[in-house]
């Protein structure tokens, strides 16, 4: 196995990510045949299940710090990814290696073809993480669905440890739904019958909804409420906080929205504690929670002349979260540079992003489904702000630098892995 076999692989994996298309990527039933064909390793390892619009991917590296602080054998299941694929499956901080990449998929997209299974790209991956987690005997598994949740690929899980709901928001609306309530069904759907439920406190409509769901399927809800939590000591290096019997907890993450990500995969702990099967004790906890990191989530960097600040907010609440965190701890107006996919309400992100920004450098994200650096110039003109369209990231970069601002660069998460990449190498020169 070389190493263009793994191209090869990621190139057809790549064909099948569809970007929210329903054929591809809400396959339920078509994942749940190729689990049972397995012989259905969704279930032989303790799982924590987590949706949401956005928080998911923070609180799932918040419970898997503290599930390896606790000395569990854990893997982890994300996406996107920032620059390899492996990056979606890790065991105690070691991405799935290239050979057990391409043998796994190879041996699941050859009995999908003899099982006529038109598996997306995604579902792929899960099936892949899900044997995976069983050949490296983990003790537990920490599983991000991919969009939605109802007939997210991931919801194969039968009966969780427990079942995580993070912020919800407008997203992927031509699928989920186009009210808030539509949406919170579609990510409700991981929550199972008598199993634990770990849920952000947000807007009443949302709750209300939350709770039903939670009842009918006689399920524990405990909410996660930011009014719970006290606020000590933060800057641009960390934040301390207290919470209920948790005196001093402390976080490397960054924005007042990850103190609720820190506490709902506290609770998310706690949920596993009580189900009998694992023990993880306040100290792992604690010692879990500062060491949790998550790449290309309000990342800042130093530069001579320049701070540099990198996120993957790619909708409108993620970005009026990044505006709210940039406000708050830089007072004058940034330089952003930007790059968006088309299946985003990317106009509605611009409009957030509005009120923090002087400059704007367009670029096109290296995905088949990006808006090219020319589109987006024209949806910031739209809204009187002037734009200029970049042939690279690099030349976005550059000309930024020049202007000697703080630096914004986010609309997707796929311009992130490239944009830590150059600045990385910025900063060692």
């Amino acid at each position: 196995m070389g190493k263009s076999e793994y191209l090869r692989i990621c190139a057809l994996i790549s064909s099948k990510l569809s970007g929210g298309s329903l054929a591809a990527d809400l396959q339920f039933a078509a994942m749940r045949q190729m689990m049972q064909a397995c012989d259905n390793p969704q279930d032989k390892v303790p799982a924590v299940h987590i949706a949401g619009t956005n928080g998911k991917g923070s609180t799932a590296a918040y419970v898997y710090s503290i599930a390896k602080s606790a000395r569990l054998k854990t893997g982890l299941f994300t996406s996107p990814h920032l620059e390899r694929f492996n990056e979606r499956i890790v065991v105690d901080g070691v991405q799935i290696s290239d050979n057990d990449f391409i043998r796994l998929a190879n041996s699941l997209l050859a009995l999908a073809e003899q099982s006529q299974l038109p598996l997306s790209g995604f579902a792929l991956l899960a099936a892949m993480a899900f044997c995976y987690f069983v050949e490296q005997g983990c003790d537990l598994m920490i599983i991000e669905t991919g969009l939605g949740g109802r007939w997210d690929a991931t919801n194969v899980i039968n009966r969780p440890l427990v079942s995580v709901i993070t912020a919800i928001d407008y997203d992927h609306v031509k699928i989920l739904g186009e009210t808030l309530p539509e949406i919170a069904l579609e990510k409700c759907g991981i929550i199972k019958p008598n199993c634990p439920v770990v849920a952000l406190w947000q807007t009443a409509v949302v709750n209300e909804l939350i709770q039903s769901q939670a009842d009918h399927n006689n399920s524990l809800l405990r909410w996660c409420k930011r009014a719970d939590i006290a606020v000590g000591e933060c800057g641009l290096t960390g934040q301390r906080f207290s919470y209920a019997n948790y005196p001093q907890l402390e976080i490397a993450l960054l924005g007042d929205y990850q103190l609720t990500n820190a506490v709902s995969a506290l609770l998310a702990v706690e949920a596993i504690n009580q189900s009998g099967k694992l023990i993880i004790t306040n100290d792992a906890i604690c010692a879990g929670l500062a060491a949790a990191r998550w790449l290309g989530r309000l990342e800042v960097f130093s530069l001579p002349g320049n701070t540099i600040i990198i996120d993957g907010a790619h909708n409108s609440q993620g970005a009026r979260t990044l505006a709210e965190f940039v406000t708050a701890n830089f007072p004058d107006k940034v330089a952003l540079i930007f790059g968006s996919l088309r299946t985003k309400d990317t106009i509605q992100v611009i409009r957030q992003l509005s009120t923090i920004v002087d400059e704007v450098y367009t670029v096109s994200v290296d995905n088949s489904l990006a808006l090219s650096a020319e589109q987006l110039q024209e949806m910031f003109l739209e809204i009187n702000i002037s734009a200029n369209a970049c042939a690279s990231l690099e030349v976005a970069l550059a000309a930024a630098l020049l202007s000697k601002r703080t630096i914004v660069i986010c609309g997707s998460l796929y311009l992130v892995g490239e944009a830590r990449r150059l600045v990385l190498v910025g900063d060692r020169e």
